[in-house]
């Protein structure tokens, strides 16, 4: 037989389970719908001091591809107010967003500055954050094979230890 004290028990965690559920769904569309590819070029690892080289050997020359994008969303703001995980993902555009982790170096950079929810943001991040336009970030990663199927895409993705997700619009890379 069940007491009046575990039917209130049971009612108050189906109530915070749901909650939870709802505070995710929320989170979930709060990630960047506006980015737009501003550049690629063709970088050198070994110049890239940015990404962290954690080898004890020398870092090597190794073409990488550089994409700058852009976006209205603070990144910053949003990875520490939801103590996001940021990562991305290049591929065949329209598939459905799986984010990999192979090919991409490094995280999502501002300048020189990396961001992540832990990260100290620099007196001029905040003051382009601030100005309300549009910031400009990047990522480095090596192209896909010339084998891909069809135009590439460049998605970016959140996540953290709660559960929260999000997964930006697609913005598709230039022709190669």
């Amino acid at each position: 037989m069940i007491n009046n004290s575990q039917v209130a028990a049971r009612f108050l965690c189906a109530v915070g389970l749901a909650g939870m559920v709802a505070s995710c769904a929320v989170i979930a569309r709060e990630g960047p719908q506006d980015l737009q590819i501003s550049a690629v070029k063709t970088v050198d690892l070994k110049s890239e001091l940015q990404i962290e080289w954690m080898s004890a050997e020398p870092r090597p020359s190794r073409e990488l591809s550089r994409l700058d994008f852009t976006t209205k969303v603070d990144l910053l703001k949003l990875a520490k107010s939801h103590e996001y995980n940021l990562f991305f993902d290049v591929s065949t555009c329209g598939k459905p967003s799986q984010p990999r982790f192979d090919g991409t170096y490094g995280g999502i950079y501002w300048q020189s500055s990396e961001i992540a929810p832990y990260a100290k943001p620099a007196s001029d991040y905040v003051a382009a954050a601030e100005s309300g336009g549009e910031l400009t970030y990047h990522v480095f990663f090596k192209m896909p094979t010339s084998t891909t199927a069809g135009p590439l895409c460049f998605t970016l993705h959140g996540g953290n230890m709660g559960g929260g997700t999000f997964v930006s619009n697609e913005a598709r890379l230039p022709s190669r």
